[in-house]
């Protein structure tokens, strides 16, 4: 997989979905800001973890503040972005299989993520503004490589 180019920077997060078993994803998400790759086994950990992230590097900032009974503290690493533990080099190398989406997350208004991903196997450039709809990108993609697969098996 070639290094894309692109203005976000350190935003990149790989994320390769190994399965889609009864509409269950699981995968790996890949970043620079987390020393190992993190897994997931459904969509709502891979939600949650995206919104980690997000917070952990503290960008995109969310519109509106979160609410919550319990009093936060405010910190410096809530403030400064996090630490780079890996670079994007590093961070390619820990695939085991291709990269299914390259995932840029460029808002996070709503209580939601907006951004777009790059499908790795057709290039495209595709935008989502909303968490449901990221999912459902994934998974279309995910269904029309199954069947481009299958009919490259009956050809």
């Amino acid at each position: 997989m070639g290094k894309m180019d692109n203005i976000y920077g350190k935003s990149e997060i790989g994320l390769c979905i190994e399965k889609i078993d009864n509409n269950t994803f699981c995968g790996t998400v890949h970043t620079p800001y987390h020393k190992e790759n993190d897994i997931f086994y459904d969509v709502v950990e891979l939600l949650l973890l995206l919104d980690k992230i997000s917070e952990e590097r503290g960008f995109p900032n969310t519109m509106y503040k979160k609410r919550s009974l319990v009093k936060k503290v405010v910190s410096n690493k809530n403030i400064q972005q996090s630490n780079l533990y890996r670079t994007n080099d590093q961070m390619y190398k820990s695939y085991k299989k291709p990269a299914t989406f390259m995932l840029y997350i460029t808002g996070r208004k709503y209580g939601s993520l907006q951004g777009h991903m790059i499908c790795q196997s057709t290039g495209n450039k595709i935008k989502y503004q909303s968490e449901l709809e990221l999912v459902q990108l994934m998974e279309k993609h995910w269904k029309d490589r199954a069947k481009k697969e299958n009919m490259e098996m009956v050809l």
